[in-house]
């Protein structure tokens, strides 16, 4: 009888180490996928960093863009007024035609042939 309580002991014994080695490991698990979970999280923080500044680079393009319209406007104005004014200048070059005999060829460039 003393026997097989000592054999039953020991196979007591045995299951318990193996569970030991079981939590032991499962703590290794554990431990290892906090580490996982701790690396990613770091990768999450990195990735909404870069969102957070390719938002302020958008933005900034934006400005830019806004910026860059405003000069295209500034310029398109500015070539309307060039173009009146070229209308103009061919309008008193018609006139002076019309009005004094104009001759582009003539050597003495038609100073107002008029005497």
């Amino acid at each position: 009888r003393i026997s097989l309580v000592l054999s039953e002991q020991t196979v007591q014994a045995a299951k318990i180490e193996s569970l030991q080695s079981t939590v032991e490991n499962l703590h290794n698990t554990i431990t290892s996928q906090q580490t996982t979970i701790n690396a990613q999280q770091g990768t999450i923080t990195a990735l909404q960093s870069a969102a957070a500044l390719q938002d302020v680079m958008i933005e900034g393009l934006g400005s830019k863009g806004v910026s860059q319209q405003q000069t295209i406007n500034s310029l398109l104005t500015s070539i309307d007024t060039h173009q009146t004014k070229i209308a103009n200048v061919e309008t008193m070059i018609e006139d002076l035609k019309t009005n004094n005999n104009y001759n582009p060829t003539s050597p003495s460039n038609n100073n107002n042939n008029s005497t």
